[in-house]
Protein backbone atom coordinates (compact mmCIF):
# COMPACT_ATOMS: atom_id res chain seq x y z
CA UNK A 1 0.00 0.00 0.00
CA UNK A 2 1.41 3.18 -1.01
CA UNK A 3 0.11 6.43 1.46
CA UNK A 4 2.84 8.78 0.33
CA UNK A 5 4.84 9.24 -2.96
CA UNK A 6 5.78 12.95 -2.16
CA UNK A 7 7.06 12.82 1.53
CA UNK A 8 9.36 15.89 1.39
CA UNK A 9 6.13 18.32 0.26
CA UNK A 10 5.44 20.83 3.00
CA UNK A 11 1.58 20.40 1.62
CA UNK A 12 -0.44 17.47 3.61
CA UNK A 13 -2.30 17.18 1.13
CA UNK A 14 0.66 16.36 -1.77
CA UNK A 15 0.50 12.80 -1.71
CA UNK A 16 1.97 12.35 -5.33
CA UNK A 17 4.30 15.49 -6.88
CA UNK A 18 1.31 15.71 -9.19
CA UNK A 19 -0.72 16.80 -6.38
CA UNK A 20 1.02 19.36 -5.48
CA UNK A 21 -2.35 22.01 -6.71
CA UNK A 22 -4.93 21.23 -4.28
CA UNK A 23 -7.85 19.49 -6.22
CA UNK A 24 -10.74 17.45 -4.75
CA UNK A 25 -11.64 13.46 -6.11
CA UNK A 26 -15.60 13.56 -5.34
CA UNK A 27 -18.15 12.34 -6.73
CA UNK A 28 -20.39 14.93 -8.65
CA UNK A 29 -23.92 15.73 -10.10
CA UNK A 30 -22.88 18.82 -11.73
CA UNK A 31 -23.15 19.24 -15.52
CA UNK A 32 -20.90 16.39 -17.38
CA UNK A 33 -17.51 17.76 -19.04
CA UNK A 34 -17.73 14.79 -21.73
CA UNK A 35 -20.27 12.74 -23.90
CA UNK A 36 -22.07 9.60 -22.06
CA UNK A 37 -22.38 7.90 -25.74
CA UNK A 38 -18.68 7.10 -25.97
CA UNK A 39 -16.90 5.00 -23.28
CA UNK A 40 -13.88 2.81 -23.18
CA UNK A 41 -15.15 0.35 -20.70
CA UNK A 42 -18.16 -0.55 -18.48
CA UNK A 43 -18.24 -3.16 -15.76
CA UNK A 44 -20.69 -3.94 -13.21
CA UNK A 45 -18.51 -2.93 -9.32
CA UNK A 46 -19.22 -2.97 -5.90
CA UNK A 47 -17.87 -0.94 -3.10
CA UNK A 48 -18.76 -0.22 0.65
CA UNK A 49 -21.05 2.52 1.60
CA UNK A 50 -20.47 5.28 4.17
CA UNK A 51 -22.17 2.83 6.50
CA UNK A 52 -19.95 0.18 5.26
CA UNK A 53 -22.42 -1.30 3.48
CA UNK A 54 -21.69 -3.51 0.11
CA UNK A 55 -23.23 -1.90 -2.95
CA UNK A 56 -23.52 -2.43 -6.73
CA UNK A 57 -23.52 -0.15 -9.53
CA UNK A 58 -22.53 -0.10 -13.34
CA UNK A 59 -19.85 1.71 -13.66
CA UNK A 60 -18.47 3.37 -16.79
CA UNK A 61 -15.09 5.06 -18.10
CA UNK A 62 -13.94 7.46 -20.45
CA UNK A 63 -10.23 8.54 -20.11
CA UNK A 64 -9.76 10.72 -17.28
CA UNK A 65 -13.26 10.01 -15.83
CA UNK A 66 -15.34 7.34 -14.24
CA UNK A 67 -18.97 7.73 -14.08
CA UNK A 68 -22.43 5.60 -13.01
CA UNK A 69 -26.12 6.63 -12.72
CA UNK A 70 -27.82 7.12 -9.30
CA UNK A 71 -30.95 5.43 -8.56
CA UNK A 72 -32.78 8.59 -9.43
CA UNK A 73 -31.29 8.36 -12.74
CA UNK A 74 -28.76 11.20 -12.35
CA UNK A 75 -25.32 10.71 -13.95
CA UNK A 76 -22.24 11.11 -11.03
CA UNK A 77 -18.63 11.52 -12.11
CA UNK A 78 -15.28 12.25 -11.01
CA UNK A 79 -12.34 13.05 -12.76
CA UNK A 80 -9.70 11.03 -11.01
CA UNK A 81 -6.28 12.23 -13.04
CA UNK A 82 -2.97 12.02 -11.51
CA UNK A 83 -4.67 10.29 -8.84
CA UNK A 84 -2.58 7.46 -7.48
CA UNK A 85 -3.65 3.95 -8.61
CA UNK A 86 -2.96 0.69 -6.47
CA UNK A 87 -4.78 -3.12 -6.68
CA UNK A 88 -6.13 -3.73 -3.00
CA UNK A 89 -7.72 -6.90 -2.04
CA UNK A 90 -10.54 -7.63 0.80
CA UNK A 91 -11.25 -10.90 2.09
CA UNK A 92 -14.84 -10.94 1.11
CA UNK A 93 -14.88 -8.35 -2.12
CA UNK A 94 -11.94 -9.85 -3.88
CA UNK A 95 -9.61 -7.64 -5.67
CA UNK A 96 -10.10 -3.65 -6.50
CA UNK A 97 -9.00 -0.36 -7.16
CA UNK A 98 -8.14 2.34 -5.05
CA UNK A 99 -7.48 5.86 -6.31
CA UNK A 100 -6.00 8.44 -3.85
CA UNK A 101 -5.96 12.08 -4.64
CA UNK A 102 -4.97 14.56 -2.02
CA UNK A 103 -7.36 13.69 0.36
CA UNK A 104 -9.78 11.87 -1.29
CA UNK A 105 -10.22 8.15 -1.98
CA UNK A 106 -12.43 6.11 -3.78
CA UNK A 107 -12.41 2.35 -3.68
CA UNK A 108 -13.96 -0.50 -5.81
CA UNK A 109 -14.27 -4.01 -6.42
CA UNK A 110 -14.87 -6.52 -9.40
CA UNK A 111 -12.40 -7.32 -12.26
CA UNK A 112 -9.76 -5.07 -11.06
CA UNK A 113 -6.89 -6.12 -13.51
CA UNK A 114 -9.36 -4.85 -16.28
CA UNK A 115 -10.02 -1.89 -14.68
CA UNK A 116 -6.41 -1.17 -13.38
CA UNK A 117 -5.71 -1.91 -17.28
CA UNK A 118 -7.74 1.13 -18.82
CA UNK A 119 -7.11 3.36 -15.68
CA UNK A 120 -3.21 3.66 -15.67
CA UNK A 121 -2.77 5.74 -18.41
CA UNK A 122 -3.97 8.83 -16.47
CA UNK A 123 -3.29 7.71 -12.88
CA UNK A 124 -0.14 7.54 -11.04
CA UNK A 125 1.93 4.21 -10.31
CA UNK A 126 4.58 3.50 -8.25
CA UNK A 127 5.98 0.39 -8.41
CA UNK A 128 7.87 0.87 -11.63
CA UNK A 129 10.54 -1.83 -11.25
CA UNK A 130 8.03 -4.54 -10.92
CA UNK A 131 6.94 -3.80 -14.49
CA UNK A 132 9.72 -1.51 -16.45
CA UNK A 133 14.06 -2.75 -16.53
CA UNK A 134 15.53 0.27 -18.11
CA UNK A 135 18.37 -1.47 -20.20
CA UNK A 136 20.33 1.41 -22.39
CA UNK A 137 20.72 4.86 -21.44
CA UNK A 138 20.36 6.70 -24.46
CA UNK A 139 20.74 10.90 -23.92
CA UNK A 140 20.78 13.19 -21.17
CA UNK A 141 17.09 15.29 -20.98
CA UNK A 142 16.01 18.01 -18.82
CA UNK A 143 15.42 17.19 -15.54
CA UNK A 144 17.07 13.71 -16.04
CA UNK A 145 17.89 11.06 -18.56
CA UNK A 146 16.44 8.72 -21.36
CA UNK A 147 16.91 4.98 -21.38
CA UNK A 148 15.76 1.98 -24.09
CA UNK A 149 14.21 -0.53 -21.69
CA UNK A 150 11.57 -3.75 -21.63
CA UNK A 151 8.55 -4.22 -20.32
CA UNK A 152 8.73 -7.26 -18.16
CA UNK A 153 4.85 -8.38 -19.32
CA UNK A 154 5.19 -8.16 -22.79
CA UNK A 155 8.89 -7.91 -23.40
CA UNK A 156 8.64 -5.86 -26.16
CA UNK A 157 11.07 -2.04 -26.01
CA UNK A 158 10.01 0.94 -24.66
CA UNK A 159 11.85 4.62 -24.13
CA UNK A 160 12.04 5.00 -20.63
CA UNK A 161 12.41 8.99 -19.08
CA UNK A 162 13.78 9.06 -15.72
CA UNK A 163 13.09 12.38 -14.28
CA UNK A 164 14.34 13.58 -11.00
CA UNK A 165 11.98 15.37 -8.73
CA UNK A 166 14.47 17.83 -7.43
CA UNK A 167 15.59 19.14 -10.96
CA UNK A 168 11.74 20.25 -11.47
CA UNK A 169 11.91 22.90 -8.94
CA UNK A 170 10.42 26.15 -10.71
CA UNK A 171 6.87 26.54 -10.57
CA UNK A 172 7.18 27.27 -14.35
CA UNK A 173 9.26 24.06 -15.35
CA UNK A 174 6.85 22.01 -13.19
CA UNK A 175 3.41 23.58 -14.74
CA UNK A 176 4.95 22.90 -18.22
CA UNK A 177 5.81 19.09 -17.25
CA UNK A 178 2.65 18.49 -15.91
CA UNK A 179 0.93 20.25 -19.50
CA UNK A 180 2.96 17.90 -21.12
CA UNK A 181 1.93 14.75 -19.70
CA UNK A 182 -1.49 15.92 -19.63
CA UNK A 183 -1.42 16.03 -23.83
CA UNK A 184 0.17 13.18 -23.99
CA UNK A 185 -2.08 10.59 -22.25
CA UNK A 186 -4.74 12.06 -24.65
CA UNK A 187 -3.07 10.87 -27.96
CA UNK A 188 -3.63 6.71 -28.29
CA UNK A 189 -3.68 6.97 -31.92
CA UNK A 190 -1.01 5.93 -34.42
CA UNK A 191 -0.74 9.71 -35.73
CA UNK A 192 1.41 10.44 -32.59
CA UNK A 193 3.94 8.97 -30.39
CA UNK A 194 1.97 7.28 -27.85
CA UNK A 195 2.43 7.64 -24.45
CA UNK A 196 1.53 4.59 -22.16
CA UNK A 197 2.45 4.85 -18.16
CA UNK A 198 3.36 7.16 -15.55
CA UNK A 199 5.35 6.11 -12.38
CA UNK A 200 6.18 7.72 -9.48
CA UNK A 201 9.08 7.05 -6.61
CA UNK A 202 9.96 9.30 -3.52
CA UNK A 203 12.99 10.80 -5.53
CA UNK A 204 12.00 10.06 -9.35
CA UNK A 205 9.64 10.27 -11.84
CA UNK A 206 9.51 7.37 -14.66
CA UNK A 207 7.76 7.84 -18.28
CA UNK A 208 7.07 5.48 -20.72
CA UNK A 209 6.67 6.35 -24.40
CA UNK A 210 6.95 4.83 -27.25
CA UNK A 211 9.78 3.49 -28.86
CA UNK A 212 10.01 4.92 -32.42
CA UNK A 213 12.82 4.70 -35.00
CA UNK A 214 14.88 7.91 -35.67
CA UNK A 215 14.65 8.75 -38.94
CA UNK A 216 12.55 11.81 -38.99
CA UNK A 217 11.39 13.77 -42.26
CA UNK A 218 13.94 16.20 -42.24
CA UNK A 219 16.58 13.79 -43.26
CA UNK A 220 14.13 12.40 -45.69
CA UNK A 221 13.65 16.15 -47.07
CA UNK A 222 16.96 16.66 -47.41
CA UNK A 223 18.07 13.10 -48.96
CA UNK A 224 14.76 13.98 -51.39
CA UNK A 225 15.04 17.94 -51.51
CA UNK A 226 12.75 17.66 -54.79
CA UNK A 227 8.96 16.27 -54.05
CA UNK A 228 6.34 15.97 -57.25
CA UNK A 229 2.94 17.44 -56.24
CA UNK A 230 1.75 13.56 -56.10
CA UNK A 231 4.39 12.65 -53.34
CA UNK A 232 4.07 16.12 -51.76
CA UNK A 233 0.30 15.84 -51.55
CA UNK A 234 0.75 12.14 -49.58
CA UNK A 235 2.99 13.87 -47.37
CA UNK A 236 1.25 17.08 -46.58
CA UNK A 237 -2.42 15.40 -46.52
CA UNK A 238 -0.83 12.91 -43.79
CA UNK A 239 0.41 16.12 -41.93
CA UNK A 240 -2.68 17.42 -41.77
CA UNK A 241 -4.40 14.11 -41.17
CA UNK A 242 -2.40 14.74 -37.61
CA UNK A 243 -3.09 18.32 -36.72
CA UNK A 244 -7.22 18.06 -37.80
CA UNK A 245 -6.93 14.77 -35.08
CA UNK A 246 -5.09 17.33 -32.31
CA UNK A 247 -7.40 19.97 -33.49
CA UNK A 248 -10.53 17.48 -32.48
CA UNK A 249 -9.10 17.27 -29.53
CA UNK A 250 -8.71 21.19 -28.55
CA UNK A 251 -5.14 20.65 -28.85
CA UNK A 252 -2.49 23.33 -30.18
CA UNK A 253 0.85 21.60 -31.39
CA UNK A 254 2.87 24.87 -31.16
CA UNK A 255 5.98 23.37 -33.12
CA UNK A 256 4.97 22.20 -36.30
CA UNK A 257 8.19 21.51 -38.38
CA UNK A 258 10.11 18.48 -40.58
CA UNK A 259 11.69 17.29 -38.09
CA UNK A 260 8.81 16.48 -35.77
CA UNK A 261 7.57 13.97 -37.65
CA UNK A 262 9.17 10.58 -37.59
CA UNK A 263 8.67 7.64 -39.91
CA UNK A 264 7.42 4.20 -37.91
CA UNK A 265 8.25 2.48 -40.90
CA UNK A 266 11.19 3.94 -43.27
CA UNK A 267 10.04 6.32 -45.58
CA UNK A 268 6.08 5.24 -45.80
CA UNK A 269 4.83 8.89 -45.70
CA UNK A 270 1.55 6.58 -43.79
CA UNK A 271 3.28 6.23 -41.17
CA UNK A 272 4.23 9.73 -40.68
CA UNK A 273 3.72 10.09 -36.75
CA UNK A 274 4.11 13.48 -34.61
CA UNK A 275 6.78 13.97 -31.71
CA UNK A 276 7.46 16.56 -29.42
CA UNK A 277 4.68 17.55 -27.45
CA UNK A 278 7.09 20.45 -25.20
CA UNK A 279 5.16 23.27 -26.09
CA UNK A 280 1.38 21.96 -26.81
CA UNK A 281 -1.35 23.66 -24.98
CA UNK A 282 -5.54 23.40 -24.22
CA UNK A 283 -6.78 25.69 -26.79
CA UNK A 284 -8.50 28.73 -24.70
CA UNK A 285 -10.65 31.04 -25.82
CA UNK A 286 -9.10 33.82 -23.75
CA UNK A 287 -5.11 33.09 -24.98
CA UNK A 288 -4.64 32.00 -20.99
CA UNK A 289 -1.36 30.52 -21.68
CA UNK A 290 1.79 29.94 -19.84
CA UNK A 291 3.76 30.66 -22.79
CA UNK A 292 2.24 32.54 -25.14
CA UNK A 293 5.44 33.07 -28.00
CA UNK A 294 6.71 29.98 -28.44
CA UNK A 295 7.54 28.15 -31.65
CA UNK A 296 10.44 28.02 -34.10
CA UNK A 297 11.47 30.47 -36.64
CA UNK A 298 10.48 30.33 -39.95
CA UNK A 299 7.41 28.24 -39.22
CA UNK A 300 5.94 30.35 -36.35
CA UNK A 301 2.71 32.01 -37.46
CA UNK A 302 2.69 35.56 -37.17
CA UNK A 303 -0.12 36.29 -34.57
CA UNK A 304 2.19 34.45 -32.80
CA UNK A 305 5.22 36.80 -33.54
CA UNK A 306 2.72 39.95 -33.21
CA UNK A 307 1.65 39.26 -29.24
CA UNK A 308 -2.07 38.83 -30.87
CA UNK A 309 -4.55 36.45 -29.05
CA UNK A 310 -4.22 33.04 -31.50
CA UNK A 311 -6.05 29.63 -31.72
CA UNK A 312 -5.36 26.44 -33.64
CA UNK A 313 -5.02 27.87 -36.61
CA UNK A 314 -1.03 28.82 -35.68
CA UNK A 315 -0.26 25.01 -36.68
CA UNK A 316 -2.36 25.46 -39.95
CA UNK A 317 0.41 28.17 -40.93
CA UNK A 318 3.52 25.90 -39.88
CA UNK A 319 1.80 23.14 -42.14
CA UNK A 320 2.00 25.53 -45.21
CA UNK A 321 5.57 26.29 -44.51
CA UNK A 322 5.83 22.29 -44.74
CA UNK A 323 4.34 22.61 -48.18
CA UNK A 324 6.03 25.19 -49.32
CA UNK A 325 9.48 23.56 -48.20
CA UNK A 326 8.31 20.13 -49.84
CA UNK A 327 7.15 22.54 -52.90
CA UNK A 328 10.89 24.58 -53.16
CA UNK A 329 13.22 22.43 -51.19
CA UNK A 330 14.15 26.05 -49.39
CA UNK A 331 12.17 27.98 -46.42
CA UNK A 332 10.13 30.99 -47.50
CA UNK A 333 12.07 33.30 -45.12
CA UNK A 334 16.23 33.62 -44.55
CA UNK A 335 18.84 35.79 -43.57
CA UNK A 336 20.43 36.19 -40.24
CA UNK A 337 18.82 35.64 -36.97
CA UNK A 338 16.89 39.46 -37.08
CA UNK A 339 16.08 39.08 -40.89
CA UNK A 340 14.04 35.92 -40.34
CA UNK A 341 12.19 37.08 -37.65
CA UNK A 342 11.15 40.23 -39.21
CA UNK A 343 10.19 38.22 -42.42
CA UNK A 344 8.39 35.89 -40.42
CA UNK A 345 6.64 38.51 -38.31
CA UNK A 346 5.16 40.45 -41.85
CA UNK A 347 4.70 36.95 -43.15
CA UNK A 348 5.11 38.36 -46.75
CA UNK A 349 5.62 35.17 -48.95
CA UNK A 350 5.98 34.97 -52.86
CA UNK A 351 4.40 32.66 -54.48
CA UNK A 352 5.11 33.81 -58.27
CA UNK A 353 7.85 31.28 -59.17
CA UNK A 354 5.99 28.26 -57.72
CA UNK A 355 5.37 25.45 -60.51
CA UNK A 356 2.89 23.84 -58.96
CA UNK A 357 -0.94 22.95 -60.05
CA UNK A 358 -3.83 25.84 -59.78
CA UNK A 359 -5.25 23.44 -57.46
CA UNK A 360 -1.96 23.16 -54.79
CA UNK A 361 -1.50 27.13 -55.15
CA UNK A 362 -4.62 27.09 -54.02
CA UNK A 363 -4.41 24.88 -51.36
CA UNK A 364 -0.88 26.63 -50.35
CA UNK A 365 -2.10 30.16 -49.91
CA UNK A 366 -5.05 28.96 -48.13
CA UNK A 367 -2.67 27.67 -45.23
CA UNK A 368 -0.74 30.71 -45.36
CA UNK A 369 -3.69 32.88 -45.08
CA UNK A 370 -1.99 36.33 -42.45
CA UNK A 371 -5.37 36.20 -40.91
CA UNK A 372 -6.13 33.34 -39.29
CA UNK A 373 -9.76 34.26 -39.47
CA UNK A 374 -9.37 33.44 -43.51
CA UNK A 375 -6.84 30.41 -42.62
CA UNK A 376 -7.99 26.92 -43.65
CA UNK A 377 -9.33 25.07 -40.51
CA UNK A 378 -7.07 21.58 -40.77
CA UNK A 379 -10.55 20.12 -41.47
CA UNK A 380 -11.17 22.22 -44.17
CA UNK A 381 -8.04 21.35 -45.38
CA UNK A 382 -8.45 18.00 -45.14
CA UNK A 383 -11.49 18.33 -48.02
CA UNK A 384 -9.36 20.70 -50.28
CA UNK A 385 -9.54 19.19 -54.10
CA UNK A 386 -6.47 18.87 -54.40
CA UNK A 387 -6.83 15.80 -52.48
CA UNK A 388 -9.62 14.71 -54.07
CA UNK A 389 -7.61 14.62 -57.38
CA UNK A 390 -4.90 12.54 -55.61
CA UNK A 391 -8.10 10.07 -54.69
CA UNK A 392 -6.81 10.45 -51.06
CA UNK A 393 -10.61 11.87 -49.73
CA UNK A 394 -11.81 8.35 -50.41
CA UNK A 395 -9.14 6.27 -48.72
CA UNK A 396 -10.11 8.64 -45.91
CA UNK A 397 -13.45 8.40 -45.85
CA UNK A 398 -13.18 4.20 -45.51
CA UNK A 399 -10.52 4.56 -42.43
CA UNK A 400 -13.02 7.42 -41.12
CA UNK A 401 -15.84 4.48 -41.53
CA UNK A 402 -14.26 1.72 -39.94
CA UNK A 403 -12.67 3.75 -37.06
CA UNK A 404 -16.57 4.40 -36.34
CA UNK A 405 -17.44 1.16 -36.53
CA UNK A 406 -14.98 0.01 -34.27
CA UNK A 407 -15.62 2.64 -31.62
CA UNK A 408 -19.14 1.89 -31.87
CA UNK A 409 -18.17 -1.85 -29.80
CA UNK A 410 -16.58 -0.40 -26.56
CA UNK A 411 -15.44 -2.90 -24.74
CA UNK A 412 -17.84 -4.00 -22.30
CA UNK A 413 -17.62 -6.49 -19.25
CA UNK A 414 -20.67 -7.69 -17.23
CA UNK A 415 -19.37 -9.55 -14.16
CA UNK A 416 -21.95 -12.05 -12.23
CA UNK A 417 -22.24 -11.35 -9.06
CA UNK A 418 -24.67 -14.30 -8.35
CA UNK A 419 -22.23 -16.19 -6.32
CA UNK A 420 -19.64 -14.96 -3.77
CA UNK A 421 -17.37 -13.17 -4.86
CA UNK A 422 -13.49 -15.12 -5.43
CA UNK A 423 -10.71 -14.29 -2.69
CA UNK A 424 -7.37 -13.84 -4.84
CA UNK A 425 -4.57 -13.43 -3.97
CA UNK A 426 -2.74 -10.11 -2.91
CA UNK A 427 0.33 -10.81 -4.99
CA UNK A 428 -2.05 -11.33 -7.95
CA UNK A 429 -2.30 -8.20 -8.40
CA UNK A 430 0.88 40.59 -37.77
CA UNK A 431 1.27 44.17 -36.20
CA UNK A 432 4.58 44.50 -34.54
CA UNK A 433 4.18 45.56 -31.63
CA UNK A 434 6.78 46.89 -29.04
CA UNK A 435 9.94 44.46 -28.56
CA UNK A 436 9.55 44.97 -24.89
CA UNK A 437 6.33 42.52 -25.09
CA UNK A 438 8.31 39.66 -26.44
CA UNK A 439 8.61 36.62 -24.69
CA UNK A 440 10.26 33.60 -26.61
CA UNK A 441 10.70 30.39 -26.29
CA UNK A 442 12.02 28.25 -29.32
CA UNK A 443 13.59 31.22 -31.57
CA UNK A 444 17.38 30.69 -32.75
CA UNK A 445 19.88 31.81 -30.81
CA UNK A 446 21.79 34.16 -33.11
CA UNK A 447 25.63 34.30 -33.78
CA UNK A 448 27.57 36.80 -32.18
CA UNK A 449 27.73 38.77 -35.23
CA UNK A 450 24.00 38.43 -35.56
CA UNK A 451 22.85 39.89 -32.50
CA UNK A 452 19.57 41.30 -32.45
CA UNK A 453 18.01 44.22 -30.99
CA UNK A 454 15.90 42.93 -28.78
CA UNK A 455 15.25 42.92 -24.61
CA UNK A 456 17.95 40.89 -22.58
CA UNK A 457 16.33 37.19 -22.33
CA UNK A 458 17.24 35.19 -18.79
CA UNK A 459 18.15 31.83 -20.77
CA UNK A 460 18.10 28.68 -18.00
CA UNK A 461 20.58 26.01 -18.70
CA UNK A 462 19.09 22.85 -20.27
CA UNK A 463 20.12 19.79 -22.82
CA UNK A 464 20.24 19.00 -25.83
CA UNK A 465 18.02 21.96 -26.96
CA UNK A 466 17.59 22.03 -31.38
CA UNK A 467 20.19 24.15 -32.99
CA UNK A 468 17.46 26.85 -34.08
CA UNK A 469 15.57 27.72 -30.60
CA UNK A 470 15.87 29.03 -27.23
CA UNK A 471 14.73 28.43 -24.12
CA UNK A 472 11.64 30.02 -22.50
CA UNK A 473 13.09 33.21 -20.47
CA UNK A 474 11.75 36.51 -19.00
CA UNK A 475 12.29 39.55 -20.43
CA UNK A 476 14.33 42.43 -19.00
Amino acid sequence: MCEDLNPSCNYKHCRSFFQISFEEMKWSKSHLPFLTTIFHLEDDVVYLSKKQQVKRRTQKLLDQYLYYKNKNEKFVWINYENAIIELISDPELGMGVRLTKCFDKVEFYGNANNWYKFMKRFAVQYDFYRYYTPIKKLNKIKFGEQFKGKNKLDSLDYIIKIYQKSSIYDDEDRQQFFREISVIRQLQTDLTMKFFDLFESQDQIFVIVENLPSHNLQDYVIKNPFFSEDKAAKVIFRVIKIIAYLHSKKIMHRDIKLENFIFRQIDNFDSLCLTDFKLAEFHDEDGNYQFKRCGTVGYVAPEILADQNYDLQVDVYSVGILLYILFTGREPFDGNYQEKVIQNLIGFIDFQDLKVSNLALDLLKGLLKLDPQERLSSHQALNHKWFQREKLIRALKQQIKFTLQSKNKPYQVKASFKKSLTVLPTNSIPQLQSPLSFRLKTLPNPQPFERVHLPEIYRRATHLLPSNSILYGRVK
